[in-house]
């Protein structure tokens, strides 16, 4: 089979795995984050969110989806058909999980972009959704008051008095609030933007050309294969990237499921490249 054939071979070899993986991902998933709520009492908290939007609980996973430039809108039918139903509308989110990639790649920049800009904090909680005993005790800690949830976006971040005091701009009616706190944690995640990030291989990457931020600023310019490409888009042959960093080309490589698929691909690349040197 000429090149071409094998790599169509190897995505349609690598599309079954993650069908097979679903039900080990999301029951990894779910174990984690039942014992981090676990572990422990709550102290008083204050979720300040930007949207407000909260993940949702877990359920048995379905496999199976395609296409994207109506995948949104038939999803949402499919759920609302689902939920007219009396079933539940979680299935419908986990059957993308296999075909994520595929989706994301077939974007164009600028519908990734709207994507990102839109979409994005309603995927996450319906995509990544926490184990239904987390989420009972989330509910039960709102109920008492211990838990609070603020929407807006934050101004400034000051120390008042000893506290840490957040000021931010209330989404409803555009209001400026602070909040104090004895702790503050940032749960918005890692920072993606590579230009701002001041590791020292970070650093020493981008200062001596050899790799440059995406154009979406999710992480570091890949190519399918995982090689970098540097300050002028040239592809290397010795440089490559797995896991988040690579969130631009791939969208979702966080589960260890997907990054041992990725290094699989990878280790098959390096092998191509070894092979062609001596033949």
């Amino acid at each position: 089979a000429n090149a071409p054939q094998q790599r169509a071979a190897a995505r349609a070899e690598l599309r079954a795995r993650r069908v097979e993986e679903l039900a080990e991902d999301a029951d990894h998933l779910a174990q984690v984050r039942e014992g981090a709520a676990l572990r422990g009492e709550l102290g008083a908290v204050l979720g300040a969110l930007g949207t407000g939007n909260v993940a949702h609980d877990v359920c048995e996973p379905v496999a199976v989806a395609r296409d994207v430039a109506e995948q949104v809108r038939h999803a949402r039918e499919v759920a609302l058909h689902a939920l007219a139903r009396g079933e539940d509308w979680r299935p419908v989110v986990d059957r993308l999980r296999p075909f994520t990639q595929d989706i994301w790649q077939s974007l164009g920049p600028a519908d990734k972009a709207r994507f990102l800009r839109h979409l994005r904090p309603w995927w996450d909680v319906h995509r990544h959704r926490m184990a239904g005993m987390v989420a009972d005790r989330i509910e039960a800690v709102r109920a008492t008051g211990q838990l609070r949830f603020h929407t807006g976006r934050i101004q400034s971040l000051r120390e008042q008095d000893g506290l840490a005091a957040l000021t931010f701009r209330r989404r409803h009616d555009g209001a400026l609030q602070t909040l104090k706190g004895a702790v503050l944690v940032n749960c918005s995640g890692p920072g993606c933007d590579y230009d701002r990030i001041a590791h020292p291989l970070v650093r020493g990457l981008l200062a001596a050309g050899l790799a440059r931020p995406d154009a979406l600023r999710l992480g570091l310019d890949v190519t399918a294969t995982c090689s970098l490409r540097d300050r002028r888009g040239a592809i290397s042959r010795r440089l490559f990237a797995v896991g988040p960093v690579t969130k631009a080309s791939f969208w979702e490589m966080t589960a260890v499921p997907d990054i041992r698929r990725q290094c699989e691909t990878v280790a098959e690349h390096l092998a191509t490249i070894v092979r062609a040197t001596l033949a």
